[in-house]
């Protein structure tokens, strides 16, 4: 499971309030264990530089670009923590996945 978290692209997911033991707690009752994988990526201007630099540079929505990598990263990676490739899945906590195009090779199969 990569879960996304959500924050309007302005606040950081480095909280215990996205923290996944809850998920991982629940899932290991219920005798389907995940693995439970989160990251953060750039925000505010930092994610979505909107200068005539930036603009040039193609250096815009870096922010969806971080996380397109880091799930592109946990598709790759799985194997190494036990799990098959094919099972990943994406939990956006908001509608902010679907904004992104190129995320579609991680829909679900």
């Amino acid at each position: 499971m990569a879960w996304i978290y959500g924050g309007g692209f302005l606040i950081s997911g480095g909280t215990l309030l996205y923290s996944g033991s809850t998920i991982v707690t629940q899932s290991i009752s219920w005798e389907t264990p995940v693995i439970f994988v989160t990251f953060n990526w750039r925000l505010g201007a930092l994610g979505f530089s909107l200068s005539d630099d930036a603009t040039s540079a193609d250096i815009l929505n870096l922010c969806l670009k971080d996380q397109r990598l880091a799930l592109r990263w946990i598709q790759d990676s799985i194997k190494a923590f036990g799990d098959d490739a094919s099972k990943v899945r994406p939990l956006p906590s908001t509608s902010q996945y679907t904004l992104d195009a190129d995320n579609d090779y991680l829909s679900c199969r």
